[in-house]
């Protein structure tokens, strides 16, 4: 898993781009995130599993961090 922040958001398209700590940027969609869309916001950190295909990196699994604590929305 590694740590990043939303970096972007296209509530239209429901996906947007994570800058992770590594300084790459993961495109993600709302489905892969394990929290209400309602939350994101430009800046919030996140925990995620990046991936690669062959075109890009992108993120799956994401979870808010609160208090440097994944947080698990049901």
């Amino acid at each position: 898993m590694m740590t990043g922040f939303i970096k972007y958001i296209d509530y239209k398209q429901e996906c947007g781009y994570i800058t992770g700590y590594d300084d790459e940027s993961y495109y993600f969609e709302f489905s892969s995130l394990n929290f209400p869309a309602s939350l994101l916001k430009q800046g919030l950190e996140v925990l995620f599993d990046p991936n690669q295909n062959g075109l890009m990196l992108y993120a799956l699994d994401i979870k808010l961090l609160k208090d440097n604590c994944p947080v698990v929305f049901s």
